[in-house]
């Protein structure tokens, strides 16, 4: 399906490697306090989508009435990876 390939973007596969370059880009640019904020707010975003992930597993936390079950990795990799890499 064609739409899988657009899922593919936000993998994990995909996403981390970009986002570790990303982190070296700011720290060979020498803009070491920015380089750690970007890292700790996207560590801080995955840590948000597992810990949504683990209550829907362990404790079936959805919504029923707006099909929501948890965070979308995908989603949130791709949205937070994505414009830093064009923006640099």
């Amino acid at each position: 399906m064609p739409w899988m390939t657009i899922i593919d973007v936000g993998h994990a596969s995909v996403m981390l490697p970009l986002a570790g370059a990303i982190a070296a880009w700011l720290i060979a640019g020498q803009a070491w306090k920015l380089a750690l904020c970007w890292c700790a707010m996207f560590a801080a975003g995955l840590g948000i989508v597992a810990l949504s992930k683990i209550a829907f597993l362990g404790w079936n936390t959805a919504i029923p009435t707006i099909a929501f079950q948890a965070l979308s990795g995908h989603a949130f990799r791709a949205a937070a990876v994505i414009p830093v890499f064009f923006l640099l």
